[in-house]
């Protein structure tokens, strides 16, 4: 693959990101919620909200 491909590639999938964050913003608040209701931020904190989060963002940005 030439770099100005894979670079290319890179761009446009970069590019779908906003995309995908609007397809998914009721989970995105569901988990900005969590996080900023807590008093202190630890590793693993709101892990139910993120995994739905992540999900719905990684399906959207397969979905074009």
């Amino acid at each position: 693959m030439k770099p100005a491909t894979s670079l290319q590639q890179a761009r446009n999938k970069l590019d779908s990101f906003p995309i995908a964050l609007s397809r998914c913003s009721q989970q995105a608040s569901a988990y900005a919620k969590c996080v900023s209701s807590k008093d202190t931020v630890s590793k693993n904190l709101c892990a139910n909200e993120f995994q739905t989060f992540y999900k719905c963002f990684q399906a959207a940005v397969k979905r074009k």
